[in-house]
């Protein structure tokens, strides 16, 4: 080997024909880099060239190697990753998604073919078949997934994440729609004393989900424990995980009865509810929608809780702490929904001995 290649990563291999020719030699993190450089032994200055461009890919943290590698043969190892890391629903959705959209179009291509213009084609092509932003941003999610386990340095194009500014709610689910969910919340397939044990406490404090169910799925935000359950004083002190601020909510007889029935007396750390967040959110949001009461989800057991306390009279200083907001947060205001009748006869009621202005 020439003295000016000593000491780099590079070997050389004869291949059937006879000829010898340069191979990247490179272990990193436990993976072995040994693709062709497509340099003969002789042609000196075309293999610096090629290894100093192997060599930046590799410390942008791309896999060279497997740039040849097609779409469709990532779905293998994608899946088995999936299935161990994603919940059912999600597993059930990015599987639809590959099978039905992704790998029709990306499929044959290699991997250094999924270059901007291509995602920003598939994009143009799914909008105008009608398909939410929403939904084909998760789609190019699951892709980007599925390219990252062999390509780490890929991502998507700044323009194509598109940004979920949130929707406010115009209006609260009634008691009675509640009350109905709750019942179907205790037929969940896998989880049903969990998912309507959770339901329960949440439609009873409006806290929300993360900070009531710990994730199993690896989520960061931790939900109740015993030290956050004051039985004796009736009321839950919890810190928001959104906030960290501290809710103080009074517990209400049907949120004790559930409390009650947990194995007390439990470790001060341990958690009241374990379970899959993303799981129990779909639920609730899907028993919505079998109801007729489609739009609703979790989050809207929180504007159900603000809403009641706010038609029933309650100080509004008294409603924000409840919910842990800063005094005079405006964020408040969007969980509150004034009934129109309740609205009507306290106007009336207000406005009582006044029968004339002018």
């Amino acid at each position: 080997m020439p003295t000016v290649l000593k000491g780099l990563p590079i070997r050389l291999k004869q291949r059937a024909d006879g000829e010898e020719w340069w191979y990247l030699a490179k272990r990193n993190n436990g993976r072995f880099y040994g693709q062709c450089l497509n340099a003969r032994k002789e042609e000196i200055d075309k293999l610096l060239i090629n290894l100093g461009s192997e060599l930046e890919k590799i410390k942008m943290g791309e896999i060279p190697s497997r740039s040849r590698k097609k779409v469709k043969n990532l779905e293998k190892e994608y899946f088995s990753w999936m299935f161990k890391n994603k919940s059912e629903d999600v597993q059930e959705w990015n599987t639809g998604a590959w099978k039905k959209r992704l790998n029709p179009f990306f499929g044959e291509l290699f991997l250094k073919e999924v270059t901007q213009e291509k995602i920003f084609e598939y994009r143009d092509i799914r909008e105008s078949d009608g398909s939410k932003k929403s939904t084909i941003s998760k789609e190019l999610r699951t892709l980007k997934e599925a390219i990252q386990l062999v390509d780490p340095s890929f991502t998507l194009p700044e323009k194509i994440k598109y940004k979920n500014t949130g929707k406010k709610a115009d209006k609260a689910p009634t008691l009675e729609q509640v009350q109905e969910v709750g019942s179907l919340m205790a037929q969940h397939r896998n989880h049903a004393s969990l998912f309507r044990a959770v339901y329960i406490v949440q439609a009873g404090t409006g806290l929300d989900t993360s900070d009531i169910l710990t994730d199993t799925q690896g989520g960061k935000r931790k939900g109740l424990t015993r030290k956050n359950i004051k039985l004796a004083e009736g009321v839950i002190r919890k810190e928001r995980g959104k906030t960290s601020k501290p809710a103080n909510i009074p517990i209400l007889p049907f949120v004790r009865e559930v409390l009650q029935a947990l194995p007390f007396p439990l470790e001060t750390s341990q958690f009241l509810f374990e379970g899959p967040i993303r799981a129990y959110n779909v639920s609730v949001q899907r028993n919505f929608k079998r109801i007729g009461a489609g739009g609703f989800g979790s989050k809207s057991l929180r504007h159900f809780v603000t809403s009641t306390l706010f038609n029933s009279g309650a100080d509004w200083e008294w409603i924000q702490a409840v919910l842990g907001h800063e005094p005079g947060s405006r964020k408040t205001a969007d969980y509150v929904h004034v009934d129109l009748e309740i609205a009507k006869k306290r106007f009336k009621k207000a406005f009582k001995s006044c029968q004339t202005i002018a």
